[in-house]
């Protein structure tokens, strides 16, 4: 016992001393700060050091192409990323990391606009670097190849709660283009443009996780308007992928050409795609897990929901209302397996595949709270409901947000009450007058 309690203190001192020898580089935009420019923050910190930013717009060298030398720092800002700018006057980028920084390296709450960079116009992670990103706005930035937003050629960057918007990329990636494992979660990824692949992200790692994201109104020419999935393995969970476009090719809101994806508890809706998969498209040999979604106003030539050229599994999720091209299409010989779902009131019909089993699926009115609130609860008198339908399961993403008003009386208890009052009036005045 006497042992471990030295251990602790020993370890109590080296942390505390750690930390009281941490120290904070106070940056100013005008220069006069502890250092005169971001990067000679950086530069002269040690581990644990905080950079600590204050509101303003940042220019000129030393305040782009900032580099973190390797060091385990966090970069962050006084007064949030709205305020705290770095404009990088559309040559180069706002950040390199290229030394192996690990989670340890955290950018946080800065803004990085007008970035022009052969791959990744706002950051760039390369030579296995996994820096933390999180808390900020990536906005308006070019990639003449790859990844407008951010281009990650390393091991598991991660990235949190950041607005990534507008930026443009020529081959892969208009906002991110991720080639490693990456973790995306509770981030914006909106208004983002590519010619090639993939208008809000393009992923192809050994595995890439996405959660509670927005994927929004994002475009690209060719192919996976807001997301191309060309990993071993991605989970795209509780996310809303909404309005994006391929205007020439496949996969509006979703493509997926990779060994194990699985998409669950997220909304697709009113996404374009010229041919193939409005909603979602699943490429051959794909092996895609589709469960509890709600895909809904999608829009494409050959399945406005979901196109499948590769034997997904579709469970518990609503397919309605895709605007052309059918709710369900299968080609070439594709057998998904479909089970416990609603596939209702897709124009083109709601089913284009052959040789496929829907007995427990059904095709009625999965009655949304209110969808021009974009709403998609369901009321409770929903067959969507599990106590509403055979299979016994909550069918989409949603779950039940609104209940059927059911009037005491109804429009014949009504009558029936009003007449029992007559009767009771016409009763007491023939006693009255036969006395």
């Amino acid at each position: 016992m006497k042992v471990v309690i030295i251990l602790l203190i020993a370890v109590f001192v080296l942390f505390y001393f750690d930390v009281v020898d941490a120290r904070t580089w106070y940056i100013k935009a005008d220069g006069t700060g502890d250092a005169p420019t971001i990067q000679a923050g950086i530069d002269s910190c040690s581990t644990s050091d905080t950079v600590l930013v204050a509101a303003g717009t940042y220019t000129g060298v030393g305040n782009k192409d900032i580099d973190f030398n390797g060091k385990t720092i966090l970069v962050t800002s006084e007064k949030g990323a709205d305020s705290t700018i770095i404009d990088c006057e559309d040559s180069g980028r706002g950040f390199y990391f290229h030394n192996g920084e690990d989670s340890l390296s955290i950018l946080s709450g800065l803004a990085i606009t007008a970035g022009n960079a052969e791959h990744g116009g706002a950051i760039s992670c390369e030579n296995e670097s996994s820096p933390t990103i999180t808390g900020c706005i990536i906005e308006g930035n070019n990639a003449g190849t790859n990844g407008g937003g951010i281009w990650s050629l390393s091991f598991s960057p991660i990235i949190t709660n950041c607005t990534i918007r507008g930026n443009h990329a020529d081959h892969m990636g208009g906002g991110l283009c991720c080639v490693n494992s990456s973790e995306i979660i509770g981030c914006t990824i909106e208004g983002n443009s590519v010619v090639g692949y993939g208008g809000g992200i393009w992923c192809g790692g050994s595995s890439t996780t996405i959660i509670n994201c927005n994927i929004v109104g994002n475009s690209t020419y060719t192919y996976g308007g807001g997301i191309l999935a060309a990993d071993h393995y991605i989970l795209i969970a509780d996310c809303v992928i909404e309005g994006n476009t391929s205007a020439a090719q496949q996969g509006g809101g979703i493509l997926c050409e990779c060994d194990s994806a699985v998409i669950t508890n997220c909304t697709i809706l009113d996404n374009t795609a010229e041919t193939y998969g409005g909603g979602i498209y699943c490429d051959h040999h794909s092996n895609v897990l589709i469960t509890n979604c709600t895909i809904v106003g999608n829009n494409g030539s050959s399945g406005g929901g979901v196109s499948s050229y590769s034997d997904a599994t579709i469970e518990n999720t609503i397919v309605a209302f895709s605007t052309t091209g059918g709710g369900i299409w299968c080609g070439y010989g594709a057998e998904p397996s479909i089970s416990c779902c609603d596939v209702y009131g897709n124009a083109g019909g709601d089913y284009a595949c052959a040789n496929i089993d829907t007995t427990n699926c059904i095709s009625a009115d999965p009655l949304f709270c209110d969808t021009s609130q974009a709403d998609y609860h369901i009321f409770d008198t929903s067959p969507c409901a599990p106590e509403n339908n055979g299979c016994g399961v909550l069918m989409g993403a949603w779950g039940i947000g609104c209940y059927h008003q059911v009037p005491l009386l109804g429009r014949n208890g009504i009558f029936v009450l009003c007449l029992l009052l007559v009767s009771i009036g016409i009763f007491f005045v023939a006693k009255n007058i036969l006395g």
